[in-house]
């Protein structure tokens, strides 16, 4: 504790005035997982864990991702990642369709606009009042017995647990990856649809995927958004955060390996975060701004670096 509040003494000054920044967001509806769990037709489909996957996956890539309502102004953000939107409402599609009309890329998972805010099934196929902006819909769906394989431009690999069979309608709208032959209902059909859409851009994932193929798409997701990592490459294991001032960018690094990582810097900066001494109390004095800067910096095991961007974001 008593390191914690000095470390945090040390660095306040940085943190002032700023606020996380992100081109990617991540839709959550508490009301939407309770629906797929009220009706989840196998147990094996878990909606929180397809959250969970979707953001690691995409926040290993943009190293930014800000997890919201999918009811709030979208407009901020380049990519926005609906993995389990199953109510979508006329109201809220209308909120998704002009955030992709204006420029934005919605990228819809399985399950998504099934239902209206009542949890009553929409007389419309699934996504509901999105099969214009996405160009297409789901023909059926269901619960998978075995694995499917899967493949197309993004490359090959396999759905599990859960697939839909989508159909694309409109003559621009892109199939990414397709089923193979597997039960018959599925070969050969549509699994990734893609279609510009006003200034934007709407696209629908109809299967779980495994970890290859969704490192593969979320990667394809954050190039063709225009959406770049906030601070470069890093070692597997490291952890990086941003907040961003009037006048500078604030990154934080942290250490999951249990070994130290050297970790090289985009462009110099200042590493503000330095050991302290035990006998050294805290101080709660004016940010150092003064010291050299920095190309690369050494993590601990489990270590944290606070490094201090003083361009001008």
């Amino acid at each position: 504790m008593t390191q914690t509040a000095a470390e945090f003494a040390q660095v306040q000054g940085a943190f002032r005035n700023t606020r996380v920044v992100s081109d990617v967001a991540l839709l959550h509806d508490y009301e939407s997982r309770w629906a797929i769990n009220w009706q989840i037709h196998t147990s094996r489909y878990d909606a929180f864990n397809m959250l969970k996957t979707y953001y690691q996956t995409i926040r290993k890539i943009s190293q930014s991702l800000d997890v919201v309502s999918p009811d709030v102004p979208l407009d901020q953000y380049k990519l926005v990642v609906a993995p389990g939107l199953s109510l979508i409402p006329k109201e809220r599609a209308a909120h998704l369709a002009d955030y992709v009309k204006n420029g934005g890329h919605l990228v819809l998972g399985p399950r998504s606009g099934m239902k209206n805010e009542f949890n009553a099934l929409l007389p419309l196929r699934q996504p509901g009042y999105l099969i214009e902006a996405l160009g297409g819909r789901v023909e059926q769906f269901y619960a998978l017995e075995r694995d499917t394989p899967v493949s197309g431009s993004l490359g090959s690999g396999t759905a599990t647990i859960w697939a839909e069979q989508l159909k694309a309608m409109a003559p621009d709208a892109e199939v990414l990856l397709r089923y193979g032959g597997s039960n018959g209902w599925l070969d050969g059909q549509p699994c990734v649809i893609t279609h510009p859409f006003g200034r934007g851009r709407i696209t629908y994932i109809a299967a779980i995927l495994d970890p290859n193929l969704m490192t593969a798409l979320a990667q394809w997701m954050v190039n063709v958004s225009g959406v770049n990592p906030v601070f470069g490459p890093v070692p597997d294991g490291i952890e990086v955060n941003r907040r961003v001032g009037p006048g500078s960018t604030v990154f934080v690094l942290v250490n999951f390996n249990p070994e130290k990582q050297i970790v090289p810097l985009p462009r110099p900066m200042k590493s503000i975060l330095h050991q302290l001494d035990p006998p050294d109390e805290p101080q709660l004095s004016q940010l150092n701004t003064a010291q050299a800067e920095v190309t690369e910096v050494e993590l601990s095991r489990y270590g944290v670096a606070i490094l201090l961007d003083q361009r001008k974001p």
